[in-house]
């Protein structure tokens, strides 16, 4: 297997910080995953799986986490659902400003979960179960427990529930590291919302409206604290995916994006 999207993103820390300071930022997620012994089991196959040291899997299995300790957001992403014909079409797009890892995701099934992801990373971007779907975005920071879940476990927990309802049910009774922002969609119209968790307030849930539903990385819900810069861009995303007919034909993102799916009943298929 190929683990150059392992090796690119381990580059691009070192040249961020220094080799030195990495390794040491390695030892510190390293540590934290061992307070889930059964997160770090999966750690441990992964790097035996694509033969890479342990650090540099638990380093991108935490990067969500990392990027909330710069200003910038490097991780812009679209998620909308619309209702169409009796069933709800989940569409994801990425415009990362981390081109290590740009074209280089993956599909994986695991059981009756279908999802999209990068090497090494046992979370979930996106995901597709015969009972919801399911996409993550990034939100801007709003504190951070050391003692939370970090998103790749969180987003596995989800895709194991066995319907909408307990899927959002996870999301409102998580712990997590930092603030993130979950679209869930199931098999009725009434079945689909955002979920904005954070460690420092309690989750809320954004119910869809007319059929349509769409998170970009601002919140509709409560204030933000985002550079006007930052806040601007997301807010330009979410009115384009609004009123497009389709993401990848919108001008809501960079033509170069990482992908584009579409989700439809529990099947991944890529959008045209």
């Amino acid at each position: 297997m190929n683990s150059d999207a392992v090796t690119a993103y381990v580059d691009s820390v070192d040249q961020a910080i220094g080799t030195m300071y990495r390794k040491v930022l390695e030892s510190l997620v390293r540590g934290r995953a061992m307070c889930h012994p059964g997160f770090y089991s999966i750690l441990k196959a992964e790097a035996l799986e694509w033969g890479e040291p342990l650090g540099h899997i638990a380093l991108v299995n935490y990067a969500y986490e990392l990027s909330h300790l710069q200003r910038f957001n490097p991780l812009g992403c679209t998620s909308r659902c619309t209702w169409v014909e009796g069933s709800w079409i989940h569409e994801r797009l990425l415009d990362w400003d981390l081109p290590e890892v740009k074209g280089l995701d993956i599909s994986v099934k695991e059981g009756l979960v279908n999802k999209i992801t990068w090497p090494g990373y046992v979370g979930v971007l996106q995901g597709a179960s015969p009972f919801f779907s399911m996409s993550m975005n990034y939100a801007s920071p709003d504190g951070m427990s050391l003692w939370g879940e970090p998103t790749t476990l969180i987003s596995r927990k989800v895709m194991g529930a066995s319907s909408y309802t307990r899927a959002v049910d996870v999301l409102l009774n998580c712990s997590p590291v930092c603030r993130s922002f979950y679209t869930l969609c199931g098999l009725e119209k009434d079945e689909a919302c955002t979920v904005e968790v954070s460690p420092t307030k309690k989750a809320v849930v954004r119910p869809s409206k007319d059929g349509r539903l769409v998170q970009t990385n601002h919140s509709l819900v409560r204030g933000e604290l985002d550079d006007e810069d930052i806040l601007e861009d997301s807010r330009r995303r979410y009115q384009c995916a609004m009123r497009a007919k389709s993401l990848k034909r919108s001008g809501a993102m960079a033509e170069d994006t990482l992908f584009g799916c579409v989700m439809w009943r529990g099947e991944i298929h890529e959008a045209v």
